[in-house]
């Protein structure tokens, strides 16, 4: 993949308005968009439950809705979804490991 803006997803209508000025800056530098979203980790796919398939689904939804809206207000930009496993919904052990380890400019918005 070439050089890629991540942003975290948290199903919030703040961090979908972060998505959008991520991504519209995101397509002004011709980068790649990564959404990503933390959720306890789903179950194991393909799923052998309803409540598993609910699980998983849960967990797909921020990055997938944010991925349609953000590719209907910028045809032009490339959005890759992804899916972090955390087991919090905090700045957990992943989020914090992928602060640390990206190149700034990095903005944390927290979700109450």
């Amino acid at each position: 993949m070439d050089r890629a803006v991540t942003v975290s997803l948290v199903g919030s209508p703040e961090s979908l308005a972060t998505a959008r000025r991520t991504a519209d800056e995101a397509e002004q530098r011709k980068l790649t968009l990564l959404p990503v979203h933390a959720w306890p980790l789903p179950a194991p796919e393909p799923a052998h439950t309803l409540a598993e398939g609910a699980q998983n689904n849960r967990a797909k939804r921020p990055v997938h809705h944010a991925r349609a809206e953000i590719q209907a207000r910028n045809p032009g930009l490339t959005v890759v979804g992804n899916l972090v496993a955390d087991d919090t919904r905090t700045l957990g052990p992943v989020a914090r490991a992928a602060v640390h380890h990206a190149h700034p400019p990095v903005d944390v918005i927290p979700h109450d």
